[in-house]
């Protein structure tokens, strides 16, 4: 009887280590800038615009263990793409958002993501910068590039104006303001976490086994 209830112990001990070990909370990073411009068709005048990577924390914990997907800033500075690197697996889903128009999929297929990960809480991710490089467009933006004949001297003509492919056309801004705001938003994997009924019924049968086992040792 002892070595059933040890092993049931066992058994829940498992379930309990393998749904820690299975949670993958899905993290979301952002930038955000007003600006002005066009997105396909429509144009737009003084509207948020936001550039925003998500990802998984088990595909940022997996490279940055296998310091695969090392950023060129420095210590603690990651990359995730949104094409699927066979070594890290870091696939990115990359969205832009503008004011009144809508949510766009990023789709040039080469976008990226630098962000700042030191350690510790996911919530200590930061965004370092992103956006499309085969557009030259990155967030934050560097608006003296915006104009025109900046652009030129700095990129080839074909590259002028500086733009993103997005699922809605392409995004090109014309202005934007020098400021911007980052965040994190950390969501959690619920489906991978025992539901509170699920334990209070398992810390139940636990108690009530051991209870039983416990009376008829006492009667043996």
């Amino acid at each position: 009887m002892r070595s059933s209830f040890r092993s049931f112990l066992v058994l829940a001990s498992a379930f309990l280590l393998g749904a820690n070990l299975a949670k993958a909370d899905t993290i979301s990073v952002s930038i955000s800038e007003l600006a002005s411009g066009t997105l396909g068709s429509q144009s737009f005048t003084n509207e948020l615009v936001t550039f925003t990577g998500t990802f998984a924390s088990q595909q940022l914990l997996a490279c940055v263990a296998a310091n695969s997907c090392l950023g060129s800033l420095g210590p603690g500075e990651y990359i995730l793409s949104t094409f699927t690197d066979p070594e890290t697996t870091t696939t990115l889903v990359t969205t832009l958002t503008v004011a009144g128009l809508g949510i766009f999929l990023a789709n040039s297929g080469d976008n990226f993501i630098d962000i700042f990960y030191p350690g510790g809480p996911l919530t200590n991710v930061s965004i370092a910068d992103g956006g499309d490089p085969n557009g030259h467009l990155t967030f934050p933006l560097d608006t003296t590039d915006l104009n025109l004949q900046n652009c030129l001297s700095d990129f080839p003509a074909s590259d002028c104006p500086l733009s993103a492919s997005t699922s809605g056309g392409t995004l090109i801004l014309t202005a934007a303001s020098e400021d911007y705001t980052t965040s994190t938003v950390v969501t959690p994997d619920s489906s991978s976490v025992p539901e509170p009924s699920t334990l209070a019924l398992l810390a139940t049968g636990t108690a009530g086994l051991s209870e039983l086992i416990r009376r008829r040792v006492r009667s043996a």
